[in-house]
């Protein structure tokens, strides 16, 4: 069931969770994020690591090029239609990835 500050995080923006991780050898961790509202996703986010080539961060990892998905099946669960994945470079190598659910 959602909650009020959820029902209201939801009617203010189409983005309902960003998050920040960054590459750790093989796996972008999380560094940062955007979804308290959302408990149980912060959770999940937290406890979830991506293989490269696995999931939105690690196709963006694995290519090195933005990634973008609708209707995935991880995503309708928490609640979002299109999720994208954006790799930040510097230099040669991808500092960051910036992912938003929406």
């Amino acid at each position: 069931m959602e909650t009020k500050l959820e029902a209201d995080i939801r009617m203010q923006t189409f983005i309902k969770v960003r998050t920040v991780r960054v590459p750790e050898g093989e796996e972008p961790t999380l560094a940062d994020g955007n979804c308290c509202a959302f408990a149980a996703f912060e959770e999940g986010s937290r406890a979830t690591r991506f293989a490269q080539g696995e999931g939105l961060p690690g196709k963006a990892v694995a290519t090195g090029h933005p990634v973008v998905e609708s209707w995935a099946p991880g995503g309708v669960t928490a609640g979002s239609e299109t999720m994208v994945a954006l790799p930040i470079h510097h230099d040669r190598d991808i500092a960051h990835i910036v992912a938003w659910n929406c």
